[in-house]
């Protein structure tokens, strides 16, 4: 279900007339409210184990930002969505590989992007994903991660192309007690 919240925007000493002038721009007063509610979401997925040694799982979430209040930015989304598919196999029983795929549409169109957005864009992007996993024992385990995220590229009327790629690696060690 969607959570309500309002917002409450209090400049302080520490904001010089630069801070000041870019919250100023994006709507935002000293004192002043603004909502910005977080989206009810519907989300499910499915998981099978095709043998003792290969899993798959996929999933499909759906953010409702058209019902959030966002002070009328509403209007100018669609609701959003993504999905996902992945596998994990076994190689052995200590060691594991995965890979995933998750696509992304976010709803928005490069001409409705307020400021912050237009300085953090918010894309549809198609993100791959790659993990390994190796068990010392019953009790100690590492896991490590990689990721790209490759955001579908738009232009606005104005003719500013908006496109981004970001990689991520990740390494886990987890102790089970």
């Amino acid at each position: 279900s969607r959570v309500n919240l309002e917002w409450e925007t209090n400049f302080n000493k520490t904001h010089d007339a630069t801070e000041v002038n870019i919250l100023t721009n994006l709507g935002k007063r000293d004192g002043g409210t603004f909502d910005h509610d977080l989206p009810a979401v519907l989300g499910f997925g499915v998981g099978w184990d095709a043998s003792d040694k290969l899993n798959f799982n996929t999933s499909f979430t759906y953010y409702f930002e058209e019902d959030a209040d966002w002070d009328g930015l509403e209007d100018k989304v669609n609701n959003s969505f993504d999905w996902a598919v992945s596998f994990t196999y076994s190689v052995r029983e200590d060691l594991r590989v995965s890979a995933g795929y998750m696509y992304t549409d976010v709803g928005m169109n490069a001409d409705d992007f307020d400021l912050t957005a237009q300085m953090s864009p918010v894309l549809d992007a198609s993100s791959f994903f790659f993990g390994l996993g190796y068990d010392f024992s019953e009790h100690l385990t590492t896991e490590f991660g990689a990721a790209i995220m490759t955001y579908h590229g738009l232009t606005s009327t104005a003719g500013v192309e908006y496109e981004k790629v970001n990689k991520a690696v990740s390494c886990a060690i987890i102790y089970k007690f």
